[in-house]
């Protein structure tokens, strides 16, 4: 048991990968990616803000930088 508010080094790395494949949500799409057919997927204003407090709560104990926040902070809002 590790401690409280901290995530494990296990728990870490799959919040990174989750922020990076873009598991709350729908893919994110990159320029690139865009262009290849994938496009963003609309989200209610409660997915939205549910995601955005799993993120923050993430930022918050470390998971995910301040910049991977506001990035995907960004991401979501132009969702909506």
């Amino acid at each position: 048991m590790g401690v409280p508010g901290l995530l494990s080094h296990k728990e870490s790395k799959q919040a990174t990968a989750n922020l990076k494949v873009g598991h709350w949500g729908s893919k994110h799409a990159s320029a690139t990616e865009g262009q290849r057919g994938f496009h963003k997927a609309r989200l209610t204003p409660d997915e939205v803000t549910r995601t955005l407090a799993s993120l923050a709560d993430l930022r918050d104990r470390g998971a995910i930088s301040a910049d991977e926040y506001e990035h995907k902070k960004d991401d979501l809002l132009g969702r909506l």
